[in-house]
């Protein structure tokens, strides 16, 4: 019995040796170098009208990954159509030799600026150009950047440049243009707030809380909105003076104009001489008890900031967040 199974034994070793070894190797066999491939596509779309300059980027490693990148920079005059023909040439040259690549396609102009990642759909795009240019008639602004991510868990982006209007102007505007297409908006306005609002973003909301900020607070630097919602307000304090009412002030305004929870985070002027490494503000969970509670600054305050501040997160916190 030993020695007729032992054959058999040897035999089944030799062939799990021979898998191993194929797959093992099949694993490692370099795959198709397509990089004369995307110069040939980026040759083709520099001698398209309204075309000025083109940039390809291909990378093709196993740690690496893949990716196919092109940034088109149109000229002054570049027609919506003309932007358009660009994005259709690069999906129709492509093809599916790069189905496996991260692909993206960065459309230039001066006024206006297209990063579109994944599939693309032509046209959505023309569709999303129009939108772009009657938003830029209708705002005041540096430039429009859309960020088009398709095939991914991240949202569309809109980020606009220095928009001069009031940020409820703005947000009007973008409604008009988008209505209830769900996409992330970032802008700044005249006097440096920084805006992060989730759409849609309802006339609703938005109307409660342009009357509970009007007039809008000049301490404000950052506001964030979900859905509908206010979450993350910061303001910064040039003058630390009277500073735990100045942010009760605007506490209770932006309360009056979105539902809790939020996190409100402050400062107040500079440290003082040979403090320069304490914070000068803190954080306060308004309605909820909501703080890293591993942090450094919740474990050790007085390492991290400075007395004053302390003492003023100490009594927002205590009027405001629900640890009690």
């Amino acid at each position: 019995m030993y020695s007729a199974g032992l054959p058999i034994h040897r035999t089944t070793v030799a062939m799990m040796t021979f898998m191993v070894m194929f797959f093992g190797l099949s694993g490692c066999v370099s795959r198709p170098d397509l990089s004369n491939r995307a110069e040939e596509i980026a040759e083709v779309i520099a001698g398209l009208p309204g075309v000025e300059e083109v940039d390809d980027y291909y990378q093709n490693g196993f740690t690496s990954g893949q990716s196919l990148t092109y940034k088109v920079k149109m000229v002054a005059t570049a027609t919506d159509a003309e932007i358009a023909n660009v994005a259709s040439t690069v999906d129709s040259e492509a093809g599916d030799q790069f189905d496996e690549y991260d692909r993206e396609l960065t459309l230039n102009t001066p006024e206006i600026l297209v990063v579109l990642r994944g599939e693309l759909d032509i046209d959505e795009l023309r569709q999303r150009l129009l939108n772009m240019q009657s938003l830029n008639t209708s705002l005041t602004s540096e430039r429009l950047t859309w960020k088009e991510n398709d095939g991914s868990d991240r949202e569309n982006e809109l980020e606009i440049e220095e928009a001069s209007q009031n940020p409820f102007s703005v947000l009007s505007a973008v409604r008009d243009q988008f209505g209830s297409e769900q996409m992330r908006v970032n802008f700044g306005s005249a006097h440096m707030l920084s805006w992060d609002v989730t759409f849609p973003y309802s006339v609703q909301a938005q109307n409660r809380l342009a009357s509970a900020l009007r007039p809008l607070p000049q301490e404000l630097s950052n506001i964030t909105i979900r859905h509908d919602q206010v979450t993350e307000v910061d303001v910064r304090l040039d003058d630390p003076g009277n500073a735990v009412n100045r942010l009760m002030a605007i506490t209770d305004r932006v309360s009056s104009g979105t539902s809790a929870p939020w996190m409100f985070r402050w400062s107040a002027g500079q440290p003082p001489a040979g403090q320069g490494n304490l914070a000068t503000g803190g954080t306060v969970s308004v309605g909820a008890c909501d703080y890293y509670e591993d942090g450094e600054r919740e474990k050790d305050p007085a390492g991290h900031m400075t007395q004053d501040a302390i003492d003023v997160q100490n009594q927002l916190r205590s009027k405001y967040d629900t640890c009690g």
